[in-house]
């Protein structure tokens, strides 16, 4: 009953999920209310590689349950094996201290889109530039809305000069969360050089880095960060005896190979000599000549 209030209903139909599974499942007392031994119902016919032992350590001052299957660090919900663990032990509410914001009913108003940033344990209202940022941003709307037409321009300076006495009141009660604010007290003051305020002492991480020109013409390929840029060459081997060392074609093994077979001439079958220069070819072509002269 309580998860089903809290939970929304995607969530609530996981809990359900691990609640039914939590019934598979016997409790071990080890120490007294602290430490428990969850083991499966039939250990003996689930296989081998399948785990059915799980121990579960209850803090009682904090409320706190913490399982080896760590499943709550995971996902941020509590596993059948701690449920298991709390029906024994006879407590019908979940503890505060496992009930995760982000799974609630409560993790969502029904907030315009501008105003969701300013609900409770929201991040951004903990930033140190994020309302000096978003009120920047907003005045430079307004500038430039007002900057169209002498009437615009009225009527957002009759707005500044009448917002001015209400922030002088307001302002005085301060958060210390402000830019400013934070940069006077730690002893960040920003003095104005010519046309510019310069930081005196800023954190490396809240100012640019300095610009540094390289010498040459600039470069036009893009910076490639680790994953793409060219790794080790491979190592190659020998297709033969599969060593670093040599290649195929300076391979010792390939050394006691049998040497290939002398070419015989096509014409006369005797070795040492091509169709091209055989002897045979020459005489007959020769008599052939000296018979066709003779004839002429």
């Amino acid at each position: 009953m309580h998860a089903s209030k809290i939970y929304t209903p995607n969530m609530f139909g996981l809990f359900k999920v691990h609640l039914f599974q939590s019934g598979s499942y016997i409790v071990q007392e080890v120490i007294d209310g602290q430490r428990f031994i969850v083991k499966h119902v039939f250990a003996e016919k689930r296989e081998k590689w399948s785990r059915t032992e799980y121990e579960v350590i209850f803090d009682p001052q904090r409320e706190n349950f913490k399982c080896e299957c760590v499943m709550y660090e995971h996902m941020g919900m509590l596993c059948s094996h701690a449920l298991r663990v709390m029906i024994s032990l006879g407590i019908t509410e979940i503890p505060a201290s496992h009930i995760m914001r982000r799974w609630t009913r409560d993790a969502y108003r029904d907030m315009p889109a501008h105003l969701m940033i300013y609900q409770n344990d929201s991040p951004a209202m903990k930033s140190t530039s994020f309302r000096h940022s978003a009120l920047y941003r907003t005045a430079i709307e307004i500038v430039q809305m007002a900057d169209t037409n002498p009437e615009s321009y009225e009527v957002a300076m009759s707005h500044f000069l009448d917002a001015m006495p209400i922030l002088a009141e307001t302002s005085k009660i301060k958060d210390g969360l402000g830019l400013e604010e934070r940069l006077h007290a730690s002893g960040k003051q920003r003095q104005y050089q010519g046309d510019r305020y310069e930081s005196s002492s800023l954190r490396p991480d809240m100012v640019a880095p300095p610009k540094r020109k390289e010498m040459g013409r600039p470069t036009t390929a893009r910076s490639r960060p680790g994953y793409e840029k060219v790794s080790v060459p491979r190592t190659k081997f020998c297709t033969i005896c599969r060593s670093r060392s040599h290649r195929s074609n300076g391979c010792p093994s390939n050394w006691n190979k049998k040497p290939r077979r002398e070419a015989h001439c096509s014409n006369c079958g005797i070795a040492g000599h091509r169709k091209t220069n055989c002897l045979t070819t020459n005489y007959q072509q020769t008599n052939l000549r000296e018979c066709v002269s003779g004839y002429l």
